[in-house]
């Protein structure tokens, strides 16, 4: 697995490969070393640090692990549409769908808007 204290050594190895060794939204609050920085293992609602530490992700992901890491409906279907096109120029029919879903549930979302950010 991983050597005791290893969130403490990827810190000191982040120092030179990121801006101030840390990287996006962590810098709010993953500056003390009380608080992992790395996580090696993400299971339903749980995270698992570099240093073994099991933690419950009240953030779920930020807002994006609604149903939790890994769950098996959700991988199955994204292995399903990444059979059929996975990193394309262009969006596929689904975002349009996707789209006209979300308005026809909204009652306020005359259209819907998609982005990416993060990793």
């Amino acid at each position: 697995m991983y050597e005791l204290n290893n969130d403490l050594i990827l810190r000191e190895r982040a120092a030179t490969a990121f801006p101030a060794g840390i990287y996006g939204h962590q810098a709010s609050w993953s500056v003390s070393p009380r608080h992992p920085q790395f996580f090696s293992k993400a299971e339903g609602g749980r995270l698992w640090d570099t240093d073994g530490n099991e933690y419950i992700d009240f953030m779920c992901g930020y807002g994006t692990n609604l149903l939790g890491y890994g769950h098996p409906k959700v991988d199955e279907a994204a292995a399903r549409q990444q059979a059929l096109i996975d990193c394309a120029t262009g969006p596929s029919p689904l975002m349009v769908e996707l789209a006209e879903t979300f308005n026809e549930k909204l009652a306020h979302a005359d259209w819907s808007l998609f982005a990416k950010n993060g990793t």
